[in-house]
């Protein structure tokens, strides 16, 4: 099970880019001007040569440089097992609690039979409806949307965006990466006036249409432990929580 982990991670950390990558002693430190926290966090999932002191020590004075607060994604995968008790002594808090969830394809496909819809498209670039649907200027502000455009740009693996219209308005989207043979299931939204009639399901559907096509056998998604309306969702369809995972920070003092 640590070595699936250890890759869904990857696969994860490649299907959200960070505009910088800075390997340090099997870790990454990742920056992307604090827009999201994983796209501005340590992935502390390598073994290396170097003591954990002086990684923490490293991680601490590269985030400070960049005027952030140190902060670590944490989940069994970490490396050296000690380091969430490690951190949690120097005062980092934990916080944003995550269940990383898991399903084979061909449960997912039977758990979403009759969800098919000829309104949903999927494209592999997204356009101006998509991102307006997904990230809102009134909501993020001109730069988080921006940077948030910069990480979507940025996704190497095979990439679908899709869109559900329903009377020719953006009614909900999601995100669909493909890399060895999973599918990463991400950005599923919903409007306001669209929730309760199946929308999400059907996005589920078509991309899980999508991926299997794109040669996908399983799928993974990552939801807040706190969404109650999502985690229901992928529940009633038929994911599994493989193994959670947190955020270990600490403001610069």
């Amino acid at each position: 099970m640590s070595d699936q982990i250890r890759l869904i991670e990857e696969l994860a950390a490649n299907a959200w880019p960070a505009l910088i990558n800075q390997h340090v002693d099997g870790w990454r430190f990742r920056f992307q001007y604090d827009v999201t926290r994983r796209a501005n966090s340590v992935l502390p999932n390598g073994a290396g040569k170097l003591s954990l002191q002086e990684k923490i020590s490293l991680a601490e004075s590269f985030y400070r440089h960049k005027h952030l607060p140190v902060r670590f994604q944490m989940c069994v995968a970490a490396q050296p097992v000690e380091l969430d008790q490690t951190l949690a002594k120097r005062g980092y808090r934990a916080t944003a609690h995550t269940s990383v969830q898991t399903i084979d394809m061909d449960q997912l496909l039977k758990q979403t039979d009759g969800y098919d819809t000829p309104q949903i498209e999927i494209n592999d670039s997204f356009d101006d409806q998509w991102l307006n649907l997904y990230c809102p200027v009134e909501k993020f502000g001109e730069h988080q949307q921006q940077m948030r455009k910069n990480i979507l740009s940025r996704i190497a693996p095979v990439t679908g965006y899709a869109l559900l219209k329903i009377n020719k308005q953006p009614a909900a989207i999601g995100v669909g990466v493909v890399e060895r043979d999973w599918l990463g299931l991400f950005g599923m939204f919903t409007a306001d006036h669209y929730r309760r009639q199946q929308a999400a399901t059907q996005i589920l559907r078509a991309l899980a249409l999508w991926g299997q096509q794109q040669g996908a056998v399983q799928s993974y998604l990552q939801v807040m432990q706190d969404n109650l309306a999502a985690t229901s969702l992928y529940q009633r369809v038929g994911f599994e929580t493989l193994y959670d995972y947190h955020y270990r920070e600490k403001d610069h003092g």
